[in-house]
C-alpha cells in the first residue's frame, strides 16, 4: 500500500512532529483537513495548511494558518 505519514512543521524552530501515520486520504474543506486510515479511524484539524506533499516518501506535511 502507499500509505502516507502527517507531519505538522512548528514555525520558528523548523522542528517536525508525526500527527498520523497510515494515512490513506485527505479532505480538504476551507480551513479544515480531515486525514483517514484504512479501517475508519479520522483525525481533523482546523485553521492548518497542507505546505508540501512528498509523493516519493509518502510525507504530507502541516503547518498552523
Amino acid at each position: 500500500m502507499c500509505e502516507s505519514e502527517i507531519y505538522i512543521i512548528h514555525k520558528g524552530n523548523n522542528i517536525m512532529e508525526k500527527f498520523m501515520d497510515e494515512v490513506v486520504f485527505v479532505n480538504v474543506n476551507d480551513d479544515k483537513i480531515t486525514f483517514g486510515k484504512m479501517f475508519g479511524e479520522e483525525k481533523e484539524l482546523t485553521g492548518y495548511k497542507i505546505v508540501a506533499i512528498d509523493l516519493l516518501n509518502h510525507r504530507i506535511l502541516i503547518e498552523k494558518i
